[in-house]
């Protein structure tokens, strides 16, 4: 007798990447079924064919995409079939129609046609924001780096790290793929095998990347990138790129410093006393020389970083104390002086 023939689709707007699945399904028929051929149109144009024995045929344009597994086709009971496309392109999109042949008795029918969109999401430039969470630092240190992308990354994004090198070239650190992947950039494998190296994704669009004992080469600008994938007019996956702003930090040798002579606000007026200086310095100061203005002082070996002068006495011109201090590291000697301003009170 009669049967009926409809078709339909779990969703009919997706954007590319997504599946897509369309069920015919035959109707008003006997329980036993029948022997049905299924052909499937896209645009008026044969896609797919299910014939009795369970073969299926794809027309030429979809032969490679089915023997990809892009495109493929099954019986899901002995009156329903399913044309199922695991990642749409743009060109999946139209109008599909079912047409359904009874093999016995000869007659056909043929669905309503059901519009499927297939349109690129509106992608909107996302802000993305570097910041370094210590800029200054000396050899040794650890230096983390937070990058923001605002709205939150979708499923389809990666973000990587560089660094500007002296041509403006970028120097690939670390990406974090799609599919939660990390790719380490050659010249920072080793780093990261011996565990000076960390990137992890956060949440809330953070992504973080920490880097150990720093040294001279790793300063610089460093930016990150977030890449979200889309297809372009002729189906091709692309990456569109934003790179955040740039974020620079300075590294400092060990052996480089800035002595700073301090002393207390407040001297007693003592026939003997004692005057500390604080020197702040990352490398170890072997001598230091103090000196009274116009006549020479007395050398002191530091111990940590501290060390004291004993004067005999407290007058006008003890102001102006020169403190200098000699690196056996760096045979440069750098002059602070201080001024020796206070109260001064007898005891």
């Amino acid at each position: 007798g009669d049967f009926g023939v409809q078709v339909e689709a779990p969703t009919t707007d997706l954007t590319p990447g997504h599946p897509l699945e369309v069920i015919c399904s035959v109707t008003n028929t006997s329980p036993g079924g029948g022997q049905f051929r299924v052909v499937w149109l896209l645009g008026g144009t044969k896609m797919a064919v299910w014939e009795p024995s369970g073969v299926v045929t794809f027309r030429k344009e979809s032969g490679s995409a089915g023997e990809e597994g892009r495109l493929v086709m099954h019986r899901r009971d002995l009156t329903t079939w399913v044309l199922r496309i695991s990642q749409v392109r743009i060109e999946d999109g139209g109008s599909y129609v079912c047409e359904v042949t009874d093999e016995r008795s000869k007659k056909s029918q043929t669905s309503k046609p059901m519009s499927v969109e297939v349109k690129r999401p509106e992608l909107r430039a996302p802000q993305v924001s570097l910041t370094a969470v210590t800029s200054q630092l000396y050899e040794g240190d650890s230096v983390g780096f937070r990058c923001l992308v605002s709205p939150s990354s979708s499923s389809s994004a990666s973000l990587g790290w560089f660094r500007k090198v002296a041509s403006g070239d970028l120097t690939q650190i670390a990406s974090i793929l799609r599919d939660g992947r990390l790719v380490i950039g050659a010249d920072y494998k080793s780093r990261h095998d011996e565990g000076h190296l960390v990137a992890e994704k956060g949440d809330s669009g953070l992504f973080i990347l920490r880097l150990d004992d720093v040294t001279q080469s790793d300063k610089g600008e460093y930016v990150c990138r977030y890449s979200e994938g889309t297809q372009d007019e002729g189906g091709a996956w692309i990456d569109v790129n934003t790179d955040s702003n740039g974020a620079h930090i300075d590294v400092q040798r060990l052996s480089s410093y800035s002595p700073i002579c301090t002393s207390p606000s407040s001297f007693y007026l003592l026939l003997t006393f004692t005057i500390l200086f604080i020197i702040l310095a990352l490398a170890l100061i072997a001598l230091a020389l103090w000196r009274r203005r116009g006549s020479a002082g007395q050398r002191r070996t530091l111990d940590g970083l501290w060390s004291s002068v004993k004067m005999s006495e407290m007058e006008k011109e003890n102001e102006g104390q020169t403190c200098r201090t000699d690196d056996e590291m760096t045979p440069a000697t750098l002059p602070t002086t201080f001024s020796g301003e206070g109260n001064l009170y007898s005891s």
